[in-house]
């Protein structure tokens, strides 16, 4: 979990606007480059996926997963608009949570089971 973390901090949250509270991260520079830059960002956030097939969490969390990086990649291709929804949504974020939230119930099911 915390590679999962730092990936998602480093890709999310990894650099503040001056001034403010907002945060982002190499996501949306990254994807500065029209398309291929999104098509980097939305393979480097397969990362989650892969985890969460690997440790066998299901195709429910596995789709979910696949939605938010579709939905950022989708978003992101917009040239120049699709910088700023693709810097709020935080898709990496997302998928952190979902991996981290499926890992302990996955971990209470064996608990309890056994």
């Amino acid at each position: 979990m915390r590679r999962a973390d730092a990936l998602a901090r480093l890709l999310d949250y990894s650099l503040r606007v001056p001034g403010t509270k907002f945060r982002f991260g190499l996501d949306p520079i990254i994807s500065v480059i029209p398309v291929a830059g999104d098509t980097v960002a939305a393979a480097i956030s397969m990362y989650f996926v892969r985890e969460a097939v690997m440790h066998r969490l299901g195709w429910r969390v596995v789709r979910r997963m696949l939605a938010n990086i579709g939905i950022n990649w989708l978003v992101g291709v917009i040239p120049v608009v699709g910088i700023i929804p693709d810097a709020m949504f935080k898709s990496n974020a997302r998928n952190a949570r979902i991996l981290r939230e499926a890992l302990l119930a996955k971990a209470a099911a064996q608990d309890a089971a056994g």
